[in-house]
């Protein structure tokens, strides 16, 4: 049993099922007319029955045992998370456009180890 997996996958369970219960309260409606709750009742019920798979195939599997990120790892998620800081931070001062482009231009340089030319 390999619980890594499977106490945050109960935990969405449970989140999602909460979603659900609370959409469908809200009213589904019916096919030809929606109610508010129909959308959020297919997101919830989808997160848990996704959930629910991972919870099904991690019963009979093995434990992985746990690796330490490498550096090269580490310093990727660091440089995302500075993306995502400028491009909070930039939004408003430079724009929408001008600031997903830097944005996608970094991270496909960057990251995606692409030539600027291609990132372009």
């Amino acid at each position: 049993m390999n619980w890594r997996e499977q106490v945050p996958a109960i935990i969405w369970l449970g989140v999602g099922s909460t979603i659900a219960i609370g959409a469908y309260n809200l009213g589904i409606g019916a096919v030809n007319n929606p109610g508010p709750g129909l959308f959020p009742f297919v997101i919830g019920a989808g997160i848990a029955l996704l959930s629910l798979s991972i919870v099904a195939t991690s019963v009979g599997t093995a434990a992985v045992p746990m690796t330490r990120p490498t550096t090269r790892q580490t310093m990727t998620a660091l440089a995302v998370m500075g993306a995502l800081v400028f491009y909070a931070l930039a939004l408003e001062r430079i724009g929408f456009v001008l600031c997903t482009i830097l944005f996608l231009f970094g991270l496909l340089t960057v990251l995606g180890r692409y030539g600027w030319l291609v990132a372009a």
